[in-house]
């Protein structure tokens, strides 16, 4: 439900971005000599230009409330929600049009915004989320994070009224002002499929393996050194694409990421390009029917390319041109990328968690690094101290990373809440914490169980003295990581569950001794 509000509060800010150009319409409207007029033509349209304009207002601070995570978010995005409902109603007066699908697709954001905020929620960004202001050094500027995506819209919007005008000067065929709901899928599908095959193809080129992908509503990503795959219908909404890469050697790694983060927004400026050229040269070819869909295509595409090539940060992720910027920088966030490649390294080659640089791993943790990676730096130190046998170090890495959890009302996924199990209980011999976690592990994988959880229920259970139940749990485990790939990730993962053998056989012994 998180993604669809958020997928809701970008509807709204592109909704009010569609009715502010509507306000720019209605001044520019041209005077009618025919007319006489005993006040200010403006006067006269003036009803039309407050309707367009409050109805910008109110979906833009509906999405802005919402992405913000204000305590109104939900009243807003409720009143958004039944306001974007009014065209059905409308609809309604003369049921003929009931059966056109532009009723249904005009009503599509109320529909989904009364089911996304009909119900309360309590969804708290982290205290140092980097959604909520830029940090030191990133490259961005709140002001730019607000306005970007509106910008860029309003732009687009604006763009393409010229090309209209030079379509019927040159004689091509007629065309509606507005693609339809299936064309524009299309269109905006395609754009984001060249873009983020511009990272992958060029990242693949770079000895870089693709490790997850998003396309709309498709979701793909490595698990365990398996592919996965899900359908998530907010997507349908905000049509967002990204692909996660890591790196199979680290030398010369910047290099290689710059030249990889760049590769999406050139792909899509020079696609973008070409659609324009094909454009151009429509009067009198095959081609000149689909003119309107080359047009959609070259200005969405090189506007995209462009605002990518911006440094902005939107729901706590970075633009292209953000990352471009600290691969750039001489400060810490060239050292918080390498660290990020690293830990990416791992899951691909003999790379293991004992040879991150921890010196790097302590500078990164201070600065760049708030909520999600933050808690991502606390748990690479635990996993660097497990790896090198240094458990009491490992289990203070686990209090810290306790501690922010704490501090920050952050939520860990399903993954990261097993490693918080497995060191409670195996490293801090804490069985209360331990089985807490526990507890918000099971919340997580209520409907499916994931394998990896057996480690952190062996060790669970030996913290509990239920000895005979641990050992039945490491047997499973340990069948399960004979499965793992043979990279450093998976091998580290191994020697911690021979650990956890090693205390299992000690436990046992000593209790046929007392026995």
């Amino acid at each position: 439900m998180r993604i669809l509000r958020s997928a809701m509060a970008w509807a709204f800010l592109f909704i009010a971005a569609i009715y502010v150009w509507l306000c720019v319409l209605v001044v520019r409207e041209p005077v009618s000599p025919h007319r006489h007029y005993h006040t200010s033509p403006f006067v006269h349209r003036s009803p039309i230009f407050g309707a367009f304009l409050g109805l910008a207002i109110l979906f833009g601070i509906a999405g802005w409330a919402v992405l913000r995570k204000k305590s109104s978010a939900r009243g807003w995005g409720l009143a958004a929600s039944i306001v974007a409902l009014l065209p059905l109603v409308a609809f309604a007066f003369d049921p003929y049009y009931l059966y056109h699908l532009s009723a249904w697709i005009l009503s599509l954001p109320g529909f989904v915004g009364v089911i996304a905020f009909a119900r309360r929620w309590t969804d708290h960004p982290s205290s140092k989320s980097r959604a909520l202001s830029p940090i030191q050094g990133d490259g961005t500027n709140n002001v730019v994070n607000k306005l970007v995506w509106v910008a860029g819209i309003a732009a687009a919007l604006e763009g393409i009224t010229p090309w209209y005008r030079w379509a019927a000067a040159h004689g091509l065929p007629p065309a509606q002002h507005w693609l339809s709901w299936p064309q524009l899928a299309v269109v905006v599908l395609a754009i984001v499929l060249i873009h983020e095959s511009g990272h992958a193809l060029t990242g693949m080129a770079l000895d870089m393996k693709l490790s997850g992908a998003i396309l709309g509503p498709l979701h793909w990503w490595v698990s365990y050194g398996k592919w996965k795959f899900t359908l998530k219908w907010g997507g349908f909404l905000t049509f967002a694409g990204a692909v996660a890469l890591v790196p199979t050697k680290m030398e010369d790694y910047h290099r290689r990421k710059i030249l990889m983060v760049a590769a999406g927004p050139l792909a899509s400026i020079g696609t973008g390009l070409l659609a324009m050229l094909a454009l151009l040269t429509a009067p009198g070819r095959p081609w000149a029917n689909a003119w309107q869909l080359l047009m959609y295509f070259a200005m969405d595409s090189i506007l995209i390319g462009a605002l990518n090539l911006v440094p902005f940060g939107s729901g706590g992720r970075y633009s292209d041109g953000a990352k471009l910027y600290q691969l750039l920088s001489k400060e810490c966030w060239r050292e918080y990328h390498w660290l990020l490649g690293m830990m990416g390294c791992t899951t691909v080659s003999p790379m293991r968690p004992r040879d991150y640089d921890f010196a790097m791993l302590q500078r990164v943790a201070g600065s760049p690094a708030g909520g999600h990676d933050e808690m991502l730096m606390h748990l690479a130190e635990y996993a660097y101290r497990l790896d090198r046998n240094e458990l009491a170090e490992a289990g203070l890495a686990i209090e810290k990373a306790e501690l922010f959890c704490a501090e920050s009302d952050f939520n860990p996924p399903s993954e990261w809440c097993g490693v918080l199990v497995f060191g409670h209980a195996f490293l801090r011999h804490d069985a209360v914490a331990a089985r807490r976690w526990w507890e918000r592990l099971e919340a997580h994988q209520a409907k499916k169980k994931n394998d990896a959880r057996w480690i952190s229920l062996s060790a669970l259970l030996w913290s509990e003295n239920r000895l005979d139940d641990a050992v039945e749990a490491w047997e499973k485990a340990a069948e399960w990581t004979r499965g793992l790939p043979g990279a450093g990730l998976w091998e580290a993962e191994r020697s911690a569950l021979g650990l956890l053998r090693q205390a299992l056989d000690e436990a046992m012994q000593q209790s046929r001794v007392v026995a």
